[in-house]
């Protein structure tokens, strides 16, 4: 059964007067006039509203047939979108994605393609447990990413979320650390829900605190991410952050006996609780040392 046989096929068979049905109706009369970017629009805002069932079906006896046609950026953010929602679990979602960045495979004249796709696998692999997999591509697509020109900040945004995400299960903070401030400098604002925000701006703070190359929490403490924890049950973050941001080894004592129970809650915090006091111990000692030379001038 080709192509058009085939939608018109799920055509037929929708429910009389479905939204569905007016979906597939309209998928197959932009696919007989060839209007590609339009079909291209639709099957995107479909595949991300999953608003008409099958759609692993749909690629593989439909989209595929005319993939050549479609923007490979376009093509990758279909195929992803089916893979995150319709795929029913990471084997799955991988028999369907790594074909895709095969050397014959038809987005590899896209670098930008490549890189949207390449960091798609590497979140579906670590969710797999697979960290030696997805560090392979992830340096694959960091190489593809520094050689380009110009890359649209969602792609970007997708790179540095699963760079981000990587760093955060191996343990390595301060990479967390500048990975996701990448992320949140892409990423569109609206593109995060309150609670999305929360989490990044609590692993950030956090990355911050025990990062052993992180001294400077001036830009963390402006970011607009914090906002979202202002007010909430981890405000006690917040204080701790401004404690080492102005090397107040007092205040850092007090915010650890007032936040005891939170802070044991964190098993990071617990076991980097040494390294900690030897940070905050370093900027007092920095920030006592600026205040003798000011008073010297």
């Amino acid at each position: 059964m080709n192509a058009q046989a085939y939608i018109q096929s799920r055509v037929a068979s929708a429910p009389s007067g479905s939204d569905e049905g007016a979906l597939l109706l309209r998928i197959s009369e932009l696919f007989s006039k060839k209007l590609w970017h339009q079909l291209t629009q639709l099957l995107i805002e479909v595949s991300q509203s999953h608003s008409i069932d099958g759609l692993i079906e749909l690629y593989e006896k439909f989209i595929v047939e005319f993939a050549n046609k479609l923007n490979p950026v376009s093509f990758v953010k279909i195929i992803t979108n089916i893979s995150r929602y319709e795929s029913k679990d990471s084997t799955q979602s991988l028999a369907l994605l790594l074909p895709l960045i095969e050397p014959k495979s038809l987005i590899m004249g896209s670098l930008e393609a490549k890189v949207l796709l390449m960091s798609d696998i590497a979140r579906i692999q670590l969710d797999a447990g697979d960290q030696s997999a997805a560090k392979n591509v992830l340096e694959s697509a960091r190489e593809l990413l520094d050689a380009a020109n110009e890359v649209a900040p969602e792609t970007q945004a997708a790179f540095y979320a699963s760079a981000a995400s990587f760093h955060k299960i191996v343990g390595t903070a301060t990479e967390f650390y500048r990975n996701a401030l990448l992320f949140l400098a892409y990423v569109k604002a609206d593109a995060l829900s309150v609670d999305e925000k929360r989490r990044w701006a609590f692993d950030l703070a956090v990355a911050a605190l025990v990062g052993e190359e992180i001294f400077n929490f001036g830009e963390l403490l402006t970011h607009s991410v914090l906002k979202d924890l202002k007010g909430t049950d981890l405000d006690w973050l917040l204080k701790l952050l401004r404690a080492f941001d102005h090397g107040d080894l007092d205040q850092f004592d007090s915010i650890c006996a007032g936040a005891a129970d939170q802070m044991n809650a964190q098993p990071i915090l617990v076991a980097n609780a040494e390294l900690m006091r030897q940070k905050i111990t370093i900027l007092a000692l920095l920030d006592l040392a600026f205040q003798r030379s000011s008073d010297r001038k």
